[in-house]
């Protein structure tokens, strides 16, 4: 909903009351599902995920430049796609023509899924509205058209506005997220390469059920990616570092 004022501006309504309103008119009914689970077609990460992640709840999955954030979350929509499922990508960083050809160079025909069930949305972060941030996921989402939804790039949010303003949105929006029973994955960029394990900037991670973090590990003057899942709502799941490496077609499991 848009609402234009005399001089013609376009004025979004606060997202958090949108949202609350939205809910309270159009009550879900199909929210959690702790048994219904949805995969990456990744075996060794679904794995992990003692099965793949929950119906209903939103994944923040966080990494440094190059650990395979955007790419193991198309694979996710991808294999919703594989299983008749529809998806919906917003990218706040790269063009969709970025996009297909980086899939292209791994031997993914993305236009094929495209067609097949992905919908494709740059969000320019550059004049960020968190209103209308807010909107486009409620009507995007309502009426249950979507099963899958990637939130590709938090990071230009947090350049563009404050902190508190950044974890109310991602609040409200999860909330809705989860009432209407998507399953969800946001992606952040992780300052800096460090061995260590480094929860997200700015307490963001108390807004969603999952956290996975991708993070480098230097071993014997050697870089490796490594994964570990640091929570996972009320479901049970592997603690244990996991290496990797990216492929052409998935990122492939490192033998210990």
């Amino acid at each position: 909903m848009e609402i234009v004022d005399n001089r013609g501006a376009v004025v979004y309504p606060y997202f958090g009351s949108y949202i609350d309103q939205e809910l309270k008119n159009n009550k879900p009914t199909i929210g959690l599902k702790p048994n219904d689970r949805k995969k990456f077609g990744i075996g060794w990460l679904d794995d992990m995920l003692n099965g793949g992640l929950q119906k209903g709840t939103n994944t923040l999955i966080s990494g440094p430049s190059g650990s395979g954030k955007t790419f193991l979350s198309l694979l996710f929509l991808i294999e919703g796609v594989n299983n008749n499922e529809r998806g919906v990508f917003i990218s706040l960083e790269d063009s969709e023509e970025k996009i297909r050809r980086m899939m292209k160079q791994r031997g993914f025909e993305f236009d094929k899924y495209l067609k097949k069930g992905i919908n494709f949305i740059e969000f320019s972060p550059y004049e960020f509205d968190a209103n209308k941030f807010g909107l486009l996921i409620v009507d995007l989402l309502k009426e249950g058209k979507y099963d899958r939804l990637i939130i590709d790039g938090l990071t230009p949010i947090e350049i563009r506005i404050s902190q508190e303003e950044t974890n109310e949105l991602l609040h409200a929006v999860s909330k809705y997220i989860q009432a209407v029973g998507t399953t969800s994955i946001f992606t952040e960029e992780s300052p800096g390469i460090k061995s260590e394990i480094e929860i997200t900037r700015h307490f963001l991670s108390y807004n969603f059920d999952n956290l996975i973090i991708l993070r480098y590990a230097d071993i014997k003057h050697r870089l490796y990616k490594c994964l570990n899942i640091i929570k996972m709502g009320s479901s049970s799941f592997d603690q244990q570092t996991k290496s990797y490496v990216i492929s052409d077609k998935s990122l492939e499991l490192l033998e210990e």
